[in-house]
């Protein structure tokens, strides 16, 4: 599913567990339960997203963009991050070798 639109999109209870979804594109989408663990984010926008009980733990953000996001019971920190823009526009550069 790598580069897929799913911009505005409502996702609720989805296992994204593992999944392929580089440079996805999540603008103004609302999750909620959802689980992206181990999965490949990398480039993935999230720009203007509602994030609610989202888990990345062990995922790949390597890239990823979370510009202008709500958080809500969320943790970026739990994934990989290289270049990764978070919601107050700085970037996180805490796991680049």
């Amino acid at each position: 599913m790598t580069g897929v639109d799913l911009r505005g999109s409502t996702f609720r209870n989805v296992d994204f567990t593992g999944a392929g979804l580089g440079i996805a594109i999540f603008d103004n989408a609302v999750l909620e339960n959802v689980s992206f663990e181990g999965a490949d984010l990398g480039g993935a926008s999230f720009t203007d997203a509602t994030l609610k009980n989202v888990s990345f733990d062990r995922s790949d953000l390597t890239g990823a963009v979370f510009d202008d996001v709500i958080l809500k019971d969320t943790h970026l920190q739990s994934g990989m991050q290289c270049n990764t823009q978070m919601q107050d526009g700085l970037m996180d550069n805490s796991d680049c070798d």
